[in-house]
C-alpha cells in the first residue's frame, strides 16, 4: 500500500485510507489538457492496482468545457468499465444537484458500470462500501 499510496502524490485522486476506494476531486474549470491527463492516470493506477470502485467529487466543479465535457462522456467513462471499475459513485453540490437531471444522468451511464449520484461524500463512500446509503435520487 506504500507504493500505492506515493502514486497519488501531487494528484488530482486518492485512495480513501483502508478501502479499494479511488477519489478524484475535480475544482474549479479544469482545462481539456488537465482532464486528458488526470483521466490518463487515473486509469494507469487504476489497472495497475486493480481497483474496482471510484468516487467522483464534483462538489466544487464549476463545470467543463465542451472539449473537456466530450471527453469525459465518450472516452473517460466508457473506458472506465474496460479499466475494471464496477461502482461509481459522484457527488455534486446542492446546486449543481438540483440543476441536474439526476435519473437522466445516472441512465446514461449505466452501461458502462453500477453508478449513483450523492450530494454528501460519506453516503457515497458507504454505497461503494456496500453499506448501502441512501443516494440522493
Amino acid at each position: 500500500m506504500d507504493a500505492l499510496k506515493k502514486e497519488f502524490e501531487q494528484k488530482a485522486f486518492h485512495l480513501i485510507p483502508n478501502t479499494n476506494i479511488i477519489s478524484i476531486k475535480w475544482i474549479e474549470s479544469p482545462s481539456m489538457p488537465q482532464v486528458k491527463k488526470t483521466c490518463e492516470s487515473l486509469f494507469s493506477v487504476i489497472e495497475k492496482h486493480k481497483i474496482n470502485t471510484l468516487l467522483s467529487d464534483l462538489s466544487n466543479c464549476k463545470g467543463f468545457n465542451n472539449e473537456a465535457y466530450g471527453y469525459i462522456n465518450l472516452v473517460f467513462y466508457p473506458n472506465l468499465s474496460k479499466s475494471g471499475i464496477i461502482k461509481h459513485a459522484i457527488v455534486f453540490s446542492e446546486e449543481i444537484f438540483k440543476r441536474l437531471m439526476k435519473g437522466t444522468f445516472r441512465r446514461f451511464y449505466a452501461s458502462h458500470f453500477e453508478v449513483e449520484t450523492f450530494c454528501q461524500q460519506e453516503d457515497a463512500i458507504n454505497w461503494l462500501r456496500n453499506n448501502h446509503a441512501k443516494s440522493a435520487s
